[in-house]
Order: C-alpha cells, then sequence, then structure tokens
C-alpha cells in the first residue's frame, strides 16, 4: 500500500471514528429528551381539558417527598380501579380516556375508573425525568391505589410490571421489555455500546431483576417485528416474570398499531366488576 492510500485511510478513519463519537456524544448529552420526548412536549392539562374528559386531577405522594399528579377518568369514587402507564411520549389524560372508551365498548355496562400518572418531569407532575424514580414512583402508586388491575404499554410496561410486583393483581401489558438500557442499545443500532450506556446512561431500568418474585397473572402482548422494542427483549421479559404469564404474539410492528381483542378486554374486566 502506497503512502497515499495510507494517509487516505487514515483520513477515512479519522473522520468515520469523529462521526461515531459525534453521535454518541449526541445521544448521551440529550438521553433525557431521546428516553421521555413527552417530558418536553406535554403540559399540564387546562380545567376545560379535564372537564372534557369527565376528568380530575389526583396527587399520590412519592417516597421522596413529590407529588405524583395522576389523572382519573369515569366512575371516580369506583374502588374498581385500573391503573393504566402510559408511553415515554404519550399524554396521560388522553391514554386514560381512550383506554377507558376502548374497554367500554366491549362492556357498556361496566363501572370502572382509569387512573393515569404523569411521569416526573411531565405535564402537571413537573420536576426532573427520573428512570430510576420513575420506577418507585409506579410502586408507591399501586400501592397507595391498590388498583383492580394495571395496565401499561412500550415505557409504561415496565412500569406497570414493576407495580404489579409491589401490589400483586393482574397485569396486561403491550410490548414490555427486560431492561430499560438494552432497549436503548437496541434503538441506537449499536451506535452506543452497552457496556458505555451501562456506565453513563441515567435511566437504566432493570425489570426482569425485579420480577422474578411477581406471583400476579399477567398478559404480553408482543408485536413480532416491533421496531421499537425488539421482540428479544419482551421475550427477555416473559422469561424473567415468576407468575401466571401469557404470551399473545401480534403482527404489526409498534404498539401504536395495537386495538385490544375481545380476550385482552376480558382479562381487565373480570377483575373489575
Amino acid at each position: 500500500m502506497s503512502p497515499k492510500t495510507n494517509k487516505g485511510v487514515v483520513i477515512a478513519s479519522t473522520a468515520l471514528l469523529a462521526t461515531w463519537a459525534g453521535i454518541l456524544a449526541t445521544l448521551l448529552v440529550k438521553q433525557d429528551t431521546l428516553a421521555f420526548p413527552g417530558s418536553r412536549t406535554l403540559v399540564p392539562p387546562t380545567s376545560d381539558a379535564l372537564h372534557n374528559a369527565d376528568a380530575r386531577l389526583l396527587s399520590v405522594l412519592a417516597d421522596d417527598g413529590r407529588s405524583i399528579q395522576c389523572f382519573t377518568v369515569g366512575a371516580h369514587e369506583s374502588k374498581n380501579i385500573l391503573l393504566a402507564f402510559p408511553g415515554n411520549g404519550g399524554d396521560a389524560l388522553e391514554y386514560a380516556t381512550r383506554l377507558r372508551e376502548e374497554l367500554l365498548s366491549y362492556a357498556p355496562a361496566a363501572s370502572f375508573c382509569v387512573i393515569a400518572p404523569h411521569y416526573r418531569g411531565y405535564g402537571a407532575t413537573g420536576g426532573q425525568v427520573s428512570g430510576p424514580a420513575m420506577a418507585l414512583d409506579a410502586q408507591v402508586l399501586a400501592r397507595t391505589l391498590q388498583p383492580r388491575a394495571i395496565f401499561g404499554r412500550s415505557f409504561g410496561a415496565g412500569m406497570a410490571a414493576l407495580a404489579a410486583t409491589a401490589y400483586p393483581v393482574p397485569a396486561l401489558v403491550v410490548s414490555p421489555w427486560d431492561s430499560l438500557t438494552k432497549v436503548a442499545h437496541d434503538y441506537s443500532h449499536g451506535i452506543a455500546p452497552l457496556r458505555i450506556l451501562k456506565r453513563f446512561f441515567r435511566h437504566g431500568i432493570d425489570v426482569d431483576s425485579a420480577v422474578g418474585q411477581a406471583a400476579s397473572p399477567i398478559r404480553c402482548l408482543v408485536f413480532a417485528h416491533d421496531v421499537v422494542i425488539r421482540k428479544e427483549r419482551s421475550r427477555a421479559f416473559f422469561e424473567a416474570w415468576s407468575g401466571p404469564k401469557t404470551w399473545v404474539e401480534l403482527t404489526g410492528e409498534h404498539e401504536d398499531d395495537i386495538r385490544l381483542s375481545s380476550a385482552d378486554a376480558e382479562f381487565l374486566l373480570s377483575t373489575l366488576a
């Protein structure tokens, strides 16, 4: 190889390394926004929005004294509570409203309320986003509200699973995952090495290590070709869950594509009677 060729290889390699380092630095510096996009876009709902959704605000005290703002939609005084955890970009009020409407389409006479939290750093709750703190909050919410069932999708699937370990009631999760750090690694297409993420990713949550003693039944809805939470992440979660469990594989590529089946609705509604 000639000196000129060697110089070209060095320049190309240096440019490639600089590009990789720049992308990795961006991923690490912007990790709050990338991991929790809704924290930058959601705002507290107006009184009109709450009124139109037949919703109320409910405050639950976290272990560190922060007030977690939740939205209750439906039969507000009912003890038939479905605790629902939205995705990382979802509006909790809209999420709770749509979920209740979907379940009522299967059982119009059912009387229950859906309670969904705004995570730390989101909307009405405010504060600084923190994956580990959100995980603790999920367990506090379950123990405080004592729901009859728990639901979660995408990021919220992990929160729902943790909640169900703290307060063992049936849970239905869509696109569950074992480790948020591994999800971030997959989503970066390997640009962010796992060993670096484990050291610098501030929002790591290892759900799989927490659900080994789970006792409640869980129903997992998983997309065969999910482009955000890969099926192997869901499979690792499913294998770690020690309680009764059901795996339902669906077509489609992401949890936004889902509509609950009659079997899914019955799984939840049977506990809300």
